[in-house]
């Protein structure tokens, strides 16, 4: 049999196990499907300001989410004049209805989003059950226009009762207005943003959502777009930053599990039967009961749906009292790892 354990590399605090998915050996819960940002309130959603199906046709599709450990791209950013408006996140089975209260926002623009502030205005928020990929559940966040702009947004889904998230999910999505991705070395925008848009001019729908001179995803590309990129000038210093984002980040929001201990029992995992609990006083411990006889082993892996487990070598210090056992996991071998898997055979 085996388990498996998340832990929050950071506090220690335990975040869940459950099925893991793409893995025929390991536990977990990983049901976040997948993270979109929008164009809300273009040219692909009706020109409609609030939240319904109608933004699905407006999903930035050239776009992904920046992951903790990756380094920015032009993929992970938008030009849009509206600036970041409109953000969802599709989860599978749902066990409640989210509210703000199960996410955290920051916004900021240098590589320690431990320290970005609060966005300057909350998002709305609703959700449509079983309208998302594969049937999942879809939360769709929207924020006032050019409230974020020129900036990051960080949004962190916390793993609670309501999400039934095992650990808090952190992206990222940026904004450059009028930048056209002409560059993979910075994000300014310039005279060649505006030049480019004067170059590939298109009648009214014509240019496709992805099409990356169309500023402010009208269908078209004409004297507007060249305008929004002439009156949004940036520089080295003013640009957005293409940032890289740490693995573990000091001063994140973290899951609601209380930092003393927490017990895992089959309401939270009914294929798990042996208690596991996690506890989290300054250090990492992992606190399990095991059989006479098994071999159990730990391993770690930077995130659970890009899987790449690795055996800590050295092991971790393992002490036994009855039939109880207890890993310390040192500094060297909770820094760069965030999930860690038990397994017992």
């Amino acid at each position: 049999m085996t388990e498996l354990v998340t832990i929050d590399a950071g506090t220690g605090a335990v975040s869940g196990i459950g099925p893991l998915p793409n893995s025929t050996d390991g536990l977990a819960f990983a049901p976040v499907v997948v993270r979109f940002t929008f164009y809300n309130q273009s040219a692909f959603d009706g020109m409609d300001p609030s939240a319904n199906a109608s933004d699905d046709g407006a999903i930035a599709t050239d776009k992904i989410a920046l992951l903790p450990g990756q380094t920015a791209t032009f993929a992970n950013y938008t030009s849009y004049s509206r600036g970041i408006n409109g953000v969802m996140v599709d989860i599978a089975g749902l066990p409640g209805t989210p509210t703000l209260s199960d996410f955290d926002f920051k916004v900021g623009n240098d590589n320690t989003p431990g320290a970005w502030g609060a966005p300057p205005v909350s998002p709305s928020i609703s959700v449509r059950f079983g309208e998302g990929v594969n049937g999942s559940d879809r939360i769709t966040l929207i924020w006032a226009n050019n409230a974020i702009q020129k900036q990051w947004l960080q949004v962190t889904v916390l793993g609670t009762a309501v999400t039934g998230l095992a650990a808090p999910d952190v992206f990222y999505f940026g904004n450059a207005i009028g930048e056209s991705g002409n560059s993979a070395a910075d994000a300014r925008v310039n005279a060649t943003d505006g030049i480019a848009a004067r170059n590939n001019a298109r009648a009214t729908g014509q240019a496709p959502i992805d099409f990356p001179y169309d500023y402010n995803r009208d269908r078209r590309v004409n004297a507007t777009d060249e305008i929004i990129a002439r009156n949004n000038p940036t520089s080295s210093l003013t640009a957005l930053q293409l940032i890289h984002v740490p693995q573990v980040i000091t001063g994140a929001a973290s899951a609601s599990a209380p930092s003393a201990s927490l017990q895992l029992t089959a309401t939270q995992s009914p294929q798990v039967s042996q208690p596991v609990r996690i506890k989290g006083d300054g250090g990492s411990y992992v606190w399990f009961r095991g059989l006479s006889g098994q071999t159990d082993l730990l391993a770690a892996a930077d995130s659970l749906t890009r899987l790449a487990w690795v055996k800590l070598a050295p092991p971790p210090p393992l002490t036994q009292s009855s039939d109880a056992f207890e890993f310390v996991l040192a500094s060297e071998h909770s820094r760069p790892m965030r999930f860690y898997r038990l397994l017992m055979r």
